[in-house]
């Protein structure tokens, strides 16, 4: 089986606020996008790409379908639930986006393998940004003759990297997490460490650059922590998912600093601050703000 070229038709299920960066990254690379929402009627101005009003219309014809939906559940039902699998084209190739876990996709890749279309379990870390710029970091899992045929497709949206089997990616993906999640609570203590004994957070944000605490995570999240400014879109209740995925697959019985931080989120979220992005974090820290003695 040959990989997708510019001109094949690609059904793009899920044009949020990622996927209609991702939908136009494909059509920009000469690819016939069609997508569909289940809260969008039509494109925005300015897409490549255009709009299906059902799921089903969507990947009639399609040489490739690329999932980029909220979660689970929401996936499992747009694509089984409604019969979707059984009418992708056999020989088309289904690229999940999004953050399902490790046993979610060994079970699609068999599913669809009984439908003679190929799977990727294929989530992307990067946000909005990085969507939007066509550098998204994309894990990818799957066989080796999926990987090709998909693979200008995922080249169309970031680096892709072939991990592994089914469900490698989403491994992959859940380290990411983890790691994101465990630095984002380190910079979050740091700074609120550093306020309470007086130096200025972005001050020690700049004096940690260059050192070995600097990270992408200072980096991007350490001003929004000094700023209090927590409207970005790395929503909370989407890390505690994640972190909730690991914990089935890991029961977080080894992964001690990643249980502390999913505790943590599960807190903010429980005082209603789910919808605020991440580095949020830092909120726990607030009440113990005052100066040291």
């Amino acid at each position: 089986m040959s990989a997708l070229k510019p001109g094949d038709k690609v059904a793009f299920l899920g044009v949020g606020k990622m996927g209609s960066h991702m939908a136009d990254a494909l059509a920009r690379a000469g690819f016939a996008v069609t997508g569909w929402s289940r809260s969008v009627a039509e494109a925005p101005a300015g897409a490549l790409y255009s709009v299906r009003a059902s799921a089903m219309d969507a990947v009639r014809h399609a040489a490739a379908v690329v999932v980029c939906l909220r979660d689970q559940h929401v996936t499992e039902q747009v694509l089984f639930e409604s019969g979707l699998a059984s009418a992708i084209p056999r020989g088309a190739v289904v690229i999940d986006t999004g953050t399902t876990g490790p046993e979610v996709a060994k079970e699609h890749a068999a599913a669809f393998t009984k439908f003679g279309v190929f799977y990727l379990d294929a989530p992307v870390s990067g946000g909005t940004g990085a969507a939007e710029k066509a550098a998204l970091s994309i894990f990818v899992g799957g066989g080796a003759e999926a990987f090709e045929r998909g693979q200008p497709l995922l080249s169309a949206m970031g680096l892709a990297v072939h991990l592994g089997p089914a469900g490698a990616g989403q491994t992959a993906k859940l380290a990411n997490q983890i790691i994101v999640g465990v630095t984002i609570a380190a910079v979050a203590e740091g700074l609120a460490f550093a306020e309470r004994n007086g130096i200025a957070p972005r001050e020690l944000i700049e004096a940690l650059a260059n050192g070995f605490a600097g990270s992408k995570v200072l980096e991007v999240h350490g001003p929004r922590m000094a700023s209090r400014d927590f409207s970005a879109p790395g929503a909370i209740r989407l890390h505690l998912k994640d972190l909730r995925l690991a914990a089935q697959d890991d029961g977080l019985r080894s992964l001690l600093h990643a249980k502390l931080v999913k505790d943590g989120f599960m807190k903010l979220a429980a005082e209603g601050h789910d919808e605020l992005d991440h580095s949020a974090y830092a909120k726990l820290y607030e009440l113990q703000a005052e100066p040291a003695p």
